[in-house]
C-alpha cells in the first residue's frame, strides 16, 4: 500500500506507511512513533525533527487513556487525511449479524480486523450514516461526505465584496456561493468567537468533528489574504461546503418531510449519538432544533448514506459542569424543554395544546417529528407528533437517570457509564421507529 498522507495542523504532515497505521490502530504507539536510526538523523539534520513531533502529536491523540476504540482511531485518521483521500477508508462487516467481524481498509487493502458485538456495530453504523435496509454492499466509507468538501473555494472568496451577503438575519449575513459570513452586530461577532472554541475542541474531542459544522473565524490579520476584495470592517467566518453535484445539504426541518422511513430512522439515531457525542465533550448546543440540524445525502441514489451535523452554536456553552447545562440537550430533545427555561416551555406546550402560532412550532422536536416521519413514510399511518410524546419521555427519563448515576463515576467506569446510557435510549428509539416503519396489514373477515 502507498503511503497515506495526513495532515495534523499548524502544518505538520506525515506520510503513514501500512505498518505505521497498524501499529496506531492496534494501540501501540511505541512501535507508531519509532523510526530507524537513518530517518531519525535525516528528520533531525533537514526537518529540524518535524516527523518525530508529528508522529508523538499523532499518537496523543491516540493515547489509550482516552478510551478510543478501534474504530474511532480509523475514523479520526481519516478526517486527518486529504479530502479526496478519505473515501478509501473503509470498513467492511462480515459474519454473522449478531457478533460481526469489521475490517479496516485503506486503498482497498486491510489494516485491522475488530470482533464487535451486534449492539456496537449497529452504534458504529449510525456514525457511518449507514442507511439501513436498503440493500447494498456491507462495505462502508469511513466518511463518505468528506471526499465531496469544497476545496476549490480561494478564488471565489479572494472575488467577495461588500455587497455580496444577501442572505441572513439580523445579525449574520451569508454569501452562499463562496460559503463567508459577515457578522453584522456584536452579537454575530460573538457568535463567531463561540464556533472558534467548538472547532478548537473539535480537533483533539473524539468523535465530536464527525457531527459539528461551524462558521471559522478570519482573523483580522487574515483578511487582507483570505477575502483582498472586502473592505468592511466587521468580523468574517466561512464556512464548509460541499459538491452540489454529489451532496444534496439542507435543514432537517426542510428536508425532513422527503426521507424514507429507513433515512428518518438513521437520522433519529445520529440525533442521539448527536447528543452523547456532545455530554462526554462537555458541550451544551442550547438550541438544538431542526432549523440548526443539517441534513447530506448523496445525489447518487445507489449510495444508502445520510449524515447529520450541528451548525450555529451561538448560544452553546463549553466546557459545562452543572447538571442544568450537561442535560440542557437531552431534556430538549426527550422531554420537550425549552433551553431558555420554563417560561417558554409553557408557551410552546400551550401553542401545541391550544393549535396557535403553530409555525412557530414547526422547526422544534426533532426526535418527535423523526417519529411521526418514521411512521408516515413507512406507511403505518398518519400519526400526531404528540402521539410519542409519553414514549420518548420515559426513554429520556431512564437516560437521565443513567446519566445521573455515570456522574457518581470516575474515569473509565464514567465514560462507559455515559455511553450504556445512551446506547440503551438509542435501543428503545430505534426498536419504537422500527415498529411504526412496518406497513399495517389490514384485517380481513373471514366468512363461514
Amino acid at each position: 500500500m502507498d503511503k497515506i498522507n495526513v495532515s495534523l495542523g499548524l502544518n505538520q504532515s506525515l506520510a503513514l506507511s501500512e505498518s505505521r497505521i497498524k501499529n496506531f490502530l492496534d494501540g501501540n504507539n511505541t512501535a507508531a512513533t519509532k523510526m530507524g536510526w537513518f530517518d531519525t538523523v535525516k528528520d533531525k539534520l533537514f526537518n529540524a525533527g518535524a516527523k518525530q513531533a508529528a508522529l508523538e502529536q499523532l499518537a496523543q491523540e491516540f493515547d489509550a487513556s482516552k478510551g478510543l476504540t478501534a474504530f474511532d482511531k480509523f475514523e479520526r485518521l481519516s478526517q486527518f487525511a486529504d479530502p479526496a483521500a478519505r473515501s478509501q477508508f473503509t470498513v467492511a462487516k462480515r459474519g454473522s449479524q449478531e457478533a460481526p467481524t469489521l475490517e479496516y481498509r485503506i486503498k482497498d487493502l486491510p489494516v485491522k480486523t475488530d470482533q464487535v458485538s451486534a449492539e456496537q456495530w449497529s452504534v458504529i453504523e449510525t456514525r457511518l450514516g449507514h442507511v439501513t435496509g436498503l440493500g447494498g454492499l456491507d462495505v462502508h466509507a469511513a466518511d463518505w461526505l468528506g471526499q465531496y468538501e469544497r476545496t476549490d473555494l480561494q478564488q471565489a472568496r479572494s472575488a467577495v465584496t461588500d455587497d455580496a451577503f444577501k442572505e441572513g438575519g439580523v445579525h449574520k449575513r451569508f454569501d452562499p456561493q463562496s460559503g463567508v459570513l459577515r457578522a453584522e452586530d456584536s452579537t454575530g461577532a460573538g457568535d463567531f468567537e463561540r464556533e472558534g472554541r467548538i472547532e478548537t475542541l473539535a480537533e483533539t474531542s473524539e468523535g465530536l468533528a464527525r457531527y459539528v459544522s461551524t462558521q471559522k473565524p478570519i482573523a483580522s490579520k487574515d483578511m487582507a489574504t483570505e477575502l483582498p476584495s472586502i473592505e468592511s470592517t466587521k468580523a468574517h467566518a466561512v464556512v464548509t461546503l460541499y459538491d452540489s453535484q454529489h451532496v444534496k445539504s439542507g435543514e432537517l426541518d426542510k428536508q425532513i418531510g422527503d426521507l424514507s422511513a429507513r433515512e428518518a430512522h438513521s437520522v433519529l439515531m445520529q440525533t442521539v449519538d448527536m447528543a452523547r457525542v456532545f455530554y462526554h465533550s462537555g458541550v451544551s448546543h442550547q438550541d438544538l432544533h431542526m432549523h440548526n440540524l443539517m441534513v447530506h445525502q448523496p445525489t447518487d441514489p445507489q449510495q444508502s448514506n445520510i449524515t447529520l451535523k450541528a451548525i450555529d452554536f451561538g448560544k452553546s456553552k463549553v466546557g459545562v459542569t452543572s447538571e442544568s447545562d450537561r442535560l440542557n440537550d437531552v431534556r430538549y430533545l426527550f422531554h420537550k424543554k425549552a433551553s431558555s427555561g420554563a417560561i417558554e416551555t409553557a408557551r410552546r406546550d400551550a401553542r401545541e395544546l391550544l393549535g396557535y402560532d403553530l409555525h412557530k412550532m414547526e422547526k422544534h422536536y426533532p426526535l418527535h417529528k423523526l417519529m411521526e416521519q418514521c411512521a408516515r413514510a413507512g406507511g403505518s399511518g398518519a400519526t400526531e407528533t404528540h402521539a410519542f410524546d409519553e414514549g420518548i419521555r420515559n426513554i429520556g427519563d431512564r437516560l437521565v437517570s443513567g446519566l445521573q448515576h455515570a456522574e457518581t463515576l470516575e474515569g473509565e467506569a464514567r465514560t462507559a457509564a455515559i455511553d450504556q446510557a445512551f446506547n440503551h435510549a438509542m435501543q428503545s428509539l430505534s426498536a419504537t421507529s422500527d415498529h411504526l416503519s412496518r406497513p399495517r396489514i389490514p384485517e380481513h373477515g373471514i366468512r363461514v
